[in-house]
């Protein structure tokens, strides 16, 4: 494994785990307040799910191949930044410090997926070709 990819999954990883602590806190916000997750209308529940399902995909984007690992993190990416902008007056800041560790491990898993970091890459073959 490449430092480039170590360095992709870290991101993934930690962009899981604030994400995840995200949605733990709003889990003890909503539980703090009166009638909790309990309510009548289910509505926190749904957040909650909703909330889950971005930090599943950047756990198991921590442990797949570099072009996978891609896939996932934009999909978490998509749902992480509109979250992160609806929450933004209670818990969409952990979100968008989420989104951020995603992007980052994205750019990293994109440079690790087609080649940028062995030397493979189109461009550097073409750079090889022009100067021979």
């Amino acid at each position: 494994m490449t430092l480039i990819s170590a360095l992709s999954r870290l991101a993934a990883a930690c962009a899981c785990l604030v994400a995840g602590a995200t949605v733990l806190a709003y889990v003890a916000v909503i539980n703090s307040e009166p009638g909790g997750l309990g309510q009548s209308d289910g509505q926190p529940y749904g957040w909650a799910a909703l909330m889950s399902v971005p930090v599943l995909a950047l756990a198991l984007a921590a442990v797949v191949p570099a072009r996978m690992r891609l896939l996932l993190l934009g999909f978490a990416g998509l749902v992480l930044g509109p979250l992160g902008l609806i929450a933004i007056f209670s818990v969409g800041l952990g979100f968008l410090v989420a989104l951020v560790f995603a992007v980052v491990g994205a750019v990293l898993a994109a440079g690790t997926a087609f080649g940028a970091d062995s030397g493979t890459s189109r461009v550097s073959d073409g750079l090889h070709a022009t100067r021979h």
